[in-house]
């Protein structure tokens, strides 16, 4: 929960109704509750998890962290670190 509010503030979607995101200067870009980079797309689909839903974020979320660890959310870690 640390790890979303730094991400996306706990929010899924914007006030007017879109998906969270942020652009990154890599070209990619990060969706929803979890900020999921785009370069997970693919992946997330395949097993059936779409990142615009709450659930699907979620869900790839906790497969991700899983496989990961936190590291896919290491730019926000100063923040969620500290709220551990």
């Amino acid at each position: 929960m640390a790890i979303s509010k730094c991400e996306s503030g706990m929010k899924q979607f914007n006030e007017d109704g879109t998906i969270r995101g942020h652009s990154n200067k890599n070209g990619t870009y990060d969706i929803g509750f979890m900020q999921i980079n785009s370069i997970h797309l693919g992946e997330a689909e395949s097993m059936g998890y779409n990142l615009d839903t709450l659930y699907g974020n979620v869900m790839f979320s906790l497969w991700l962290y899983d496989k990961e660890g936190t590291s896919p959310w290491n730019p926000s870690k100063q923040c969620w670190e500290s709220s551990v």
